[in-house]
């Protein structure tokens, strides 16, 4: 006599093909959900990691600028109010985007010496800064979306010529753009920078 088993109510069965598919489609919908979840992390982390850099490099681009332009005036020797006395006018250009001036560095009576021509421009994407030993214009900071340069007269009006110049307002543009989607990271920063060894009455 042969033995009759009902494999329907074994307890060793196996999943259906019904339950592997169903578990499968759980875990898939929990991974894309964890992905998308890691993704987006990773993506404001990036994002933040930008910011941060594009900030540090804008404010250092800016003070260097700050710096050299408030020693614009450094000759003691020059009355500005009556154009008399000392070295020619500081100023070689002054436009909205470049500023070339002149300094006497090492208080030695004279603007000839290595390192009393000095500059910065907006060159394409570039904050450029002259090096005057080599005669070149060196990047000062990339990712330069703008630089507006400002030229303020004692009483605050626009300054009318190169010996009128009291204040030098400086507006610089950075701009980034993120590796993988997202919006580009830009930062501006301002600064109102007076000359030093200027006389306003």
């Amino acid at each position: 006599m042969q033995a009759s088993f009902d494999t329907t109510k074994s307890p060793d069965r196996g999943f259906t093909l019904v339950e592997l598919l169903v578990v499968m489609l759980i875990a898939g919908v929990l991974l894309a959900g964890f992905t998308a979840f890691y993704l987006s992390q990773q993506r404001a982390l990036r994002h933040h990691q930008i910011e941060v850099d594009l900030s540090q490099a804008l404010r250092t681009a800016l003070e260097q600028m700050s710096r050299e332009l408030r020693s614009a005036r450094k000759d003691v020797t020059r009355d500005f109010v009556a154009n008399t006395g000392g070295a020619q006018p500081t100023f070689l250009a002054w436009t909205a985007t470049e500023v070339q001036f002149e300094l006497d560095a090492n208080d030695d009576g004279d603007k000839t010496d290595a390192g009393e021509h000095r500059g910065f421009r907006l060159n394409g994407s570039s904050v450029e800064q002259y090096d005057d030993t080599t005669n070149t214009w060196v990047a000062l900071a990339g990712f330069a979306n703008g630089l507006t340069l400002t030229y303020l007269a004692c009483d605050g009006t626009t300054a009318t010529g190169a010996d009128a110049i009291a204040t030098v307002g400086i507006s610089l543009t950075m701009q980034q753009s993120q590796p993988v989607g997202g919006l580009p990271v830009s930062r501006t920063e301002t600064e109102q920078v007076r000359l030093r060894n200027v006389r306003c009455s």
